[in-house]
């Protein structure tokens, strides 16, 4: 959340990879391989080095529920297919 590119972020455990996958909503930022690499640089920065997720994924909005939780399941659900 410390990156001016992310706006929202959600972390979804429950994959075999080290990490996790990340949707991330950005604002005035275009999804490319090299924002990628510089958000997982820079979690690396930030935290301990093997906390960085593999996968991350743009996506325009974050499900969520009336009272304004992430639907987790949801994100699962469709990372499934």
């Amino acid at each position: 959340m410390d990156h001016p590119c992310v706006l929202e972020c959600v972390e979804c455990r429950g994959y075999k990879e080290r990490g996790a996958v990340i949707k991330i909503l950005a604002k005035g930022y275009k999804a490319s391989p090299e924002l990628i690499t510089e958000l997982q640089n820079h979690v690396k920065k930030v935290t301990a080095p093997y906390k960085y997720s593999i996968i991350i994924e743009f996506v325009k909005e974050i499900s969520k529920t009336i009272s304004g939780n992430i639907k987790r399941i949801e994100i699962r659900e469709s990372d499934k297919k």
